[in-house]
């Protein structure tokens, strides 16, 4: 995997070894709590895809083109990761100086529907 000088990742090959990594590291979670939830493993993928989108736009705060990045991890065909609901949107405002202020959200992947397990909640409802 690269980094350049800033941090950043580098390259498609690094980027498919990052996904492929994450990939691999969280397939047994995602198997152990739908096993334990019955959540479908695809919500539990989005879940899961929603929360490296943030953690990615949260890096992106102290480097730049982390959004690219994050997206071209999070939208590979066939990766478990993939969602084409999942994308980040810049929000303008003004201050009271008129002042345009712009920030970066993520828009989640959809709605897990994690309201309707019956187990105890093992995270925070999202929807």
């Amino acid at each position: 995997m690269g980094f350049d000088e800033a941090g950043i990742l580098y390259g498609r090959l690094d980027e498919d070894l990052f996904r492929i990594g994450i990939e691999k590291h969280f397939h047994l979670v995602i198997d152990r709590v739908h096993a334990k939830t019955k959540l479908s493993r695809a919500a539990l993928w989005r879940l899961f895809g929603d929360a490296i989108a943030q953690r990615f736009l949260d890096a992106g705060l102290r480097f730049d083109a982390i959004e690219a990045a994050a997206m071209s991890i999070l939208k590979t065909p066939a990766s478990p990761l993939a969602n084409r609901e999942l994308h980040y949107f810049n929000l303008t405002q003004y201050d009271r100086h008129g002042k345009a202020v712009r920030e970066t959200f993520r828009q989640r992947g959809g709605c897990c529907r994690f309201y309707l397990v019956k187990a105890e909640p093992i995270v925070p409802p999202a929807c």
